[in-house]
Parts: structure tokens; sequence; C-alpha cells
């Protein structure tokens, strides 16, 4: 696996389709540009601009008040002397990504004992009785006691020393954010759990990749078992480019995995399956594929099967899965 050179050339060249230009206001057209535009079959074309430019006026509003919140949170972490940590969307914002670039549905949180009071400090409740989700009108916050969820009992990732390195905001140092690559572990595991089921998620790995220290990076996803998710996620860019000569060498099982999740086959039952592609067995894969076949909380042995045999259904039909 090359770490540096190749990988980063290759995956920014390849990637270029999936940035956004940064737009100008959008204006309309006067009657006289639209019947010269209309002459020239060229109308349809222009209407699709304006309201690309007007989306992204309408994402850059959308993110403003997600940093507003981000400095929300981290003045009342800081005065509870509290501490948490954003990931995944909310820690691109200002790193990876131009002002409206980065769609965003909620905000990741890690967060220390305290942050459930520090959170109704701020009004925000509970979606549902025992939910880790927290909203206030339309921002959601995902609360989480592991980075990796269930993935955690399949990977070695070190979420002490991660912590221990993660980067402040500010200097308020109440909101903190992983280094580039520790961010990248968790991306990486993220999209493959999820079977790469949104395109945002292999340009997060893109952007993260470009600013990873190679170094570190080798020595994380060693660290982590996570590389293969890496070869997958340039495998699954150089096909949606139409570059598969760049394409990295996989095995024929691995290949057959993505070339469905390029058929948007559902993403549930891939994303269990995918780890089990790159984690060592008998350890941590018997106890990563135990923690997936039983009960989940007030599940029950019955409702975990019938949740497993729903699986095995969708996972041979396609499934109505967000690609952007």
């Amino acid at each position: 696996m090359p770490w540096n050179g190749p990988v980063v050339a290759i995956s920014r060249q390849i990637f270029q389709q999936f940035l956004l230009d940064r737009p100008a206001s959008p204006r309309s057209l006067s009657p006289q540009e639209e019947a010269e535009l209309a002459s020239e079959g060229l109308l349809e074309i222009a209407n699709q601009k304006l309201l690309r430019r007007e989306a992204h006026l309408q994402g850059a509003a959308r993110e403003l008040g997600w940093r507003a919140l981000l400095q929300e949170l981290d003045e009342a972490l800081a005065a509870q002397r509290s501490q948490a940590i954003v990931f995944k969307g909310g820690a691109a914002l200002g790193r990876l990504y131009q002002t409206g670039q980065r769609p965003l549905s909620d905000l990741d949180l890690l967060g220390d004992k305290h942050l459930p009071a520090v959170l109704r400090s701020l009004n925000f409740a509970p979606v549902s009785e025992n939910s880790w989700i927290w909203g206030r009108g339309r921002y959601l916050l995902d609360t989480h006691q592991h980075p990796l969820g269930r993935l955690q009992h399949a990977f070695r990732w070190n979420l002490r020393r991660a912590w221990q390195q993660s980067e402040p905001l500010s200097q308020r140092r109440g909101l903190f954010r992983f280094t580039t690559e520790d961010e990248m572990v968790v991306a990486l595991i993220h999209a493959g759990k999820h079977a790469y089921s949104r395109l945002i998620w292999l340009a997060d790995i893109h952007l993260l990749l470009e600013r990873c220290q190679p170094q570190r990076l080798k020595a994380r996803l060693l660290e982590s078992g996570a590389g293969s998710f890496l070869r997958y996620s340039h495998w699954l860019l150089t096909h949606l480019s139409d570059r598969p000569e760049a394409a990295p060498r996989l095995n024929r099982l691995e290949r057959a995995l993505l070339e469905l999740c390029l058929q948007r086959k559902t993403s549930e039952s891939l994303g269990m399956l995918l780890p089990l592609m790159v984690t060592a067995w008998p350890c941590p894969a018997l106890p990563y594929l135990w923690h997936c076949l039983r009960p989940q909380e007030d599940e029950g042995w019955r409702g975990r099967a019938a949740k497993l045999r729903s699986l095995a259904k969708a996972f041979l039909r396609p499934a109505d899965v967000v690609r952007s």
C-alpha cells in the first residue's frame, strides 16, 4: 500500500469532479438574455447554473447556523469545565471545505458525563425516551459513547490516545476535534459501515487524505486495522470516475461487495459484512460477529432473528440509498 505520493496524486485527479466550484451570487435572467440563450439552446443550462448558485447560498446560510451552534456548545462546555469532541461532518466544517460546500444534517458528539446537563442548559432535549439524539428546533445532536459504535469491537483504535491528542476548536477548550489522522480512521470505518451510501463520505476521505501526515496515518491504520477501507474508498473513486485502470488490486470477494455498493444495495447488511473482510481472525472478528448476531438492547432473540432475516433478504435487492 503506497501511503503518500501515488495515492494522494491519483485521488486528487479522480476527485476533481466531486468538488463544488465556489459559485457567484445568483441573479435572474433578463428577457433579452433568456431569448438569446433560448435561440442557442442554452437556456436550460443557464437556469440549472442559477439554481445551483441559489442552492449554494442556502447551504452557506445553513452552515453558518451550524457554526454558530458549535461556538455556543464550545462556550457552554467551557463554562461547565466540561469537554466534548465533534467528529465526522461537524469536524469537517472549516477544516476541509469552503463555506456552503459540506451538507450537514446533525452534529456527532462524544462527551463526558456532564454533556447531557450542558445540552439541557442550551434547551436541547432527547427526541424520544432513552434516545442518544438531542434536538432543538431544526438542530440535531447525535451523542455517542464511542465514535465507532458497535465497530469498536472489530477495530483496535485507541480512543483514549485519540482523545488526549485531540485539538481544541478555540482557546476556550470546551469543544475539540480529532487529529486529521484519527478523523481519517473514523471516516474510513464509518463510510464502510454504511457501505459508502453517500458520496460526501468519499469526499471527506479524499480531503482528509491530503491533510494527513503519511507516517502518522500509516501508524493509525496499522494500529486500527482499517487500512483496507482506504483501498476500498480508492477503488470506489476510480470506478465512479471511470478510471478503473487506476484502481488498487482487490480479491474477488472484495470486488463483488464493492460492486454491490456501486449498485446501491442496502447499506446495513453490507455494512455488517465489510468489517469482517478487513479484521483479523479469530480476534477481533469473532467478538464483532457475536456482537452483530446477539440481540441489541431490548430486542430479544426472536426479534433479532427476524431482523437478520430481513437483512438477508434486503442484501439481495436494491435499496433506495441517498447518493449525494
